[in-house]
């Protein structure tokens, strides 16, 4: 009875491969043409996170969640393009929307919470990109350090195995995946300063073996939250991987770590310069 029990398993995988084959360029396409294109898909992709939050958190009606999305998708351009005014009041009054149509016992701190934690990054992402010296390399290194980090972690944790790193939080995951993920990701981010022609290379490793298990975080953040209110994604839009907030969690926690980096390292010194 094992073998009929795993086929699941090899389909489930092969979705997901599919689905990053198919959408992986799409990204990294708009990521090189920069500008709008790319400020317009972070812009969607906030909306539909937080379409996906409100689902998941409140049950909220599809037109009610959609128009909060719609908010959410202009405040991060507004705020991406340097209109902080206009895009703190749409947000703020994205919020105070929000607020109104919720209902149910949980907490409404949890709109606020959903605010900060999709718009932050979404906009930490904008605003890498735009930087006139080394944006598109710094939205790539990036990339490229999440991934990295989440294959070494993969194969880590199923090739050794172990102590769980949160068992009650997220079963699947090791110490060993963890220290797998930082080791990859570094090896990751020395190749790719090589590349940019950069001499830093001790540099390079550290912030990428330090932005690994902060990545991490996030995945596990998202992961107490669906525990929390009893599912398993926050979406279905992406076959193979769930919603939005399932794929880029991770992501969600290491851009704005990564634009601060950016704001307070001496430029010579990172990776992607």
């Amino acid at each position: 009875m094992g073998p009929p029990a795993a086929e699941p398993k090899r389909s489930g995988l092969k979705l997901r491969l599919l689905s990053a084959a198919v959408l992986v360029p799409i990204v990294l396409l708009l990521v090189y043409l920069g500008a709008w294109p790319f400020a317009m898909l972070v812009a969607v992709a906030s909306g539909i996170m937080l379409f996906e939050w409100l689902q998941m958190l409140y049950r909220t009606g599809a037109l009610p969640a959609g128009l909060a999305g719609l908010g959410m998708a202009i405040a991060v351009v507004l705020l991406g393009q340097g209109w902080p005014v206009a895009g703190f009041g749409m947000l703020a009054l994205t919020g105070g929307v929000v607020w109104v149509i919720v209902s149910g016992p949980r907490r409404r701190w949890w709109i606020a919470l959903g605010l900060v934690w999709i718009a932050l990054p979404c906009v930490a992402l904008v605003w890498l990109r735009q930087a006139p010296d080394g944006g598109l390399a710094a939205v790539l290194w990036t990339l490229v350090m999440i991934w990295s980090a989440d294959t070494g972690a993969y194969f880590a944790g199923r090739g050794i195995g172990g102590p769980k790193l949160a068992p009650s939080i997220s079963p699947n995951k090791t110490w060993a995946g963890l220290v797998g993920g930082m080791l990859t990701a570094a090896v990751a981010s020395v190749l790719f300063a090589l590349v940019m022609g950069g001499q830093a290379l001790l540099t390079a490793a550290l912030l990428a073996a330090l932005l690994a298990p902060w990545s991490q975080v996030g995945d596990l953040a998202e992961s107490a939250i669906k525990r929390h209110v009893g599912v398993k994604d926050s979406g279905k839009l992406i076959p193979g991987h769930g919603g939005i907030l399932d794929r880029v969690d991770a992501l969600l926690f290491a851009a704005p770590a990564v634009a601060l980096i950016a704001a307070v390292w001496p430029m010579g010194n990172l990776p992607w310069h």
